[in-house]
């Protein structure tokens, strides 16, 4: 294989070969290790890292599985266990599995072992699945926290203001091309037209509530539209600094693209 990379190397510019390595939970230190033992791969080596052997762009930290793949995973155990299917709640009912799957990073084959275990799927099993046991909603949840009423009240107009906001912005903005494939292996869309933001900062002492307070406000941007699932990702110093030179940046980069579409907690 480093032979091969060394000739293709040495070919035109409009050579389209494409190699892909798939390296899980590996560190920049140990790509630099497993590089640099022959000179064949230290090809490979300027193509993925910079010149400060940081991440390249042909380096993608690869998140977790997101709501379009977790409903093609169920529509799959859907045709081939041949479930019968309650239609009017289905779509609602896949975005707690999708927080659920975002919040604890699991894995596509853990949900499938489930799914295989289910006889319909309807909003009972799937909340099951999803592990759902609330009913109220998320903004009387947290209304109801001691002394976070006045929070609530900030996050019912915050979100009244910003859907406002991204209706007009949506007016200016050309429809995007539908994609058929994974959107986590694809660079996000990058809009010039709308900033939307939503970043906030909770402070207080040990024990009054931030941590649930922000799970709920996430929960709240996703039933208002502003976020797909809304979950929450915690992250503590260890997790993103990290000891070896150019591995932090790659760890941040890994926690931010599991936070997509939700948020982190730090």
């Amino acid at each position: 294989m480093g032979s091969n990379l060394n000739q293709w190397a040495k070919e035109f510019s409009t050579n389209q070969n494409i190699c892909i390595f798939i390296l899980p939970e590996i560190s920049i230190e140990d790509i630099k290790e497993s590089l640099s033992r022959t000179p064949q791969w230290l090809f490979l080596k300027t193509k993925i890292l910079t010149q400060d052997g940081l991440p390249g762009k042909q380096m993608i930290p690869i998140g977790y599985p997101q709501n379009d793949e977790i409903e093609h995973l169920i529509h799959y155990a859907r045709l081939k266990q041949g479930l019968p299917v309650d239609w009017r709640t289905f779509k609602e009912s896949i975005l707690p599995i999708s927080r659920k799957v975002a919040t604890l990073n699991i894995q596509l084959k853990e949900l499938s072992a489930q799914l295989k275990t289910l006889t319909r799927l309807d909003k009972t099993s799937l909340e099951t699945i999803a592990e759902q046991t609330q009913k109220t909603s998320a903004i009387k949840r947290l209304a109801s926290m001691k002394g976070l009423q006045p929070v609530a009240e900030k996050m019912e107009q915050f979100v009244l203001s910003q859907k406002e906001k991204m209706t007009n912005d949506l007016k200016k903005e050309e429809p995007l091309q539908a994609i058929n494939t994974c959107r986590r292996l694809l660079p996000k869309p990058v809009n010039s037209k709308s900033r939307n933001n939503f970043h906030i900062v909770l402070t207080g002492n040990p024990g009054t509530g931030k941590t649930m307070s922000a799970s709920l406000i996430g929960e709240i941007f996703r039933d208002a539209g502003l976020l797909e699932s809304g979950h929450m990702v915690k992250a503590s110093k260890e997790d993103l600094v990290a000891g070896y030179v150019g591995q932090t940046a790659l760890q941040t980069s890994q926690k931010i693209s599991q936070a997509m579409g939700g948020g982190f907690v730090c």
